[in-house]
């Protein structure tokens, strides 16, 4: 097992995407052109490297602080207030003005194969 040294004055920056992962499982096929399939146990959380990131770092006690960009939307919010919770610092997310925050729609097989379909949305703005 590795043991982090909790005992610091230091603080890790990470520089990165921040989005919402919105998650649909048990799916027996992908739909075809306009049609539907059902799957089920849908999720949504907050993701992206810089995010899981930050969230596992805190969760092992380590000081993490975020250099990105998020919509001004419902889904920005959450992602700051899902960071702040955690004790990520967020003081330098730019919250982007007019626009929407990232998305990203991961649909899973009942074998657990994975396809995803995302719109970066804000992130193509993130210039820092």
């Amino acid at each position: 097992m590795v043991e982090l040294n909790t005992n610091h004055n230091y603080c890790i920056g990470i520089i990165g995407n921040l989005n919402i992962d919105l998650t649909i499982r048990n799916l027996s096929t992908l739909p075809k052109w306009g049609h539907e399939v059902i799957g089920e146990n849908y999720n949504h959380v907050t993701a992206g490297q810089a995010a899981n990131t930050a969230l596992a770092l805190a969760r092992l006690g380590q000081s993490a602080k975020i250099i990105g960009n998020v919509g001004d939307d419902h889904y920005g919010q959450e992602i700051l207030k899902t960071l702040h919770k955690a004790g990520v610092l967020t003081s330098e997310i730019e919250i982007t003005s007019g626009a929407k925050t990232g998305l990203s729609i991961a649909i899973v097989r009942r074998d657990g194969e994975r396809a995803f379909i995302s719109d970066p949305a804000c992130l193509k703005l993130f210039t820092q």
